[in-house]
């Protein structure tokens, strides 16, 4: 036990292409990251640090030199970046999905609708296991799914509770309300996937507008990008692109601005970083 117990805790370089930690009993350098995310979360318990932060915030809590993005650990993840406060409301809201989603399985009538409920009961439970021990919650392609079977449990209960209590006509009326909304929320999950690749696109002719030689080529450019900035408020791109045509045109005050404001919107991002220290000099 002793044995185990030190093999889990131990900081060591690993390789993520090597298959054979797949079957392996360490955390694979969890444990420090997971004391790293309790560190930052004993220093700030009520406000955090601030969501996506931890990239960051671990370098001031780290004695080694490993890089990562997140605690691997949800729950961890949540205290660090958000504090008690933020915790509390993301990981309660989840919990309520996850009994609704139980009560929703008890509920169902026959084996037909009882069996397909659990498989997506399942599904989410074992989402909810699984990012206690990695970064699930950052990847959509896992998130959404387990949220999604979660939401088509909870909305079953809503519908029986309906179907009960309304007549037919206003039945029709709720069902039509409830389609509504749900359009309304994939149009705006489409636009969260679209906007930042219109807004990455831009950023990126910005940047090649300003290395045209025709006259007024960085206004145009630099309108662009300021534009890219805008349609993506999480992204630092149109702001380092802003920076980048702004030391161009000679102004280092407003590109100083523009990369302190991206490091403001992407803390681990190095290039922001070096780039600020290097204007830091400047007149």
């Amino acid at each position: 036990m002793s044995h185990a117990w030190s093999s889990f805790t131990t900081t060591r370089t690993t390789s993520v292409d090597d298959p054979s930690r797949l079957l392996s009993a360490d955390s694979e350098n969890r444990w420090v990251w997971w004391e790293e995310a309790a560190g930052a979360f004993a220093d700030r318990p009520l406000q955090g640090w601030g969501a996506g932060s931890f990239a960051a915030v671990h370098l001031l809590y780290r004695r080694n030199t490993l890089s990562v993005q997140q605690p691997h650990s949800l729950a961890l993840q949540f205290l660090a970046e958000t504090g008690v406060v933020g915790a509390a409301l993301g990981l309660g809201a989840f919990a309520v999905l996850l009994a609704a989603g139980v009560r929703a399985v008890r509920r169902s009538g026959t084996p037909s609708t009882r069996m397909p409920a659990a498989a997506l009961l399942a599904a989410a439970g074992a989402y909810a296991l699984h990012s206690l021990y990695d970064w699930d919650w950052d990847i959509p392609a896992v998130t959404i799914p387990a949220l999604l079977a979660l939401g088509v449990l909870a909305g079953s209960l809503a519908v029986e509770r309906m179907a009960g209590r309304l007549a037919p006509r206003r039945n029709a009326v709720a069902r039509a309300g409830v389609l509504a909304v749900t359009a309304v929320c994939l149009a705006a999950f489409a636009a969260s996937v679209i906007v930042p690749r219109l807004a990455a696109a831009d950023a990126g002719r910005a940047l090649l507008l300003a290395s045209s030689s025709r006259p007024g080529s960085l206004d145009s450019a630099l309108v662009q990008a300021r534009r890219s900035s805008r349609l993506d408020p999480l992204s630092d791109a149109g702001l380092l692109a802003a920076a980048t045509i702004e030391i161009h045109r000679g102004d280092f005050t407003a590109a100083r601005q523009d990369l302190i404001s991206a490091l403001g919107r992407e803390p681990s991002d190095g290039q922001a970083g070096q780039q600020a220290q290097n204007q830091a000099g400047q007149p």
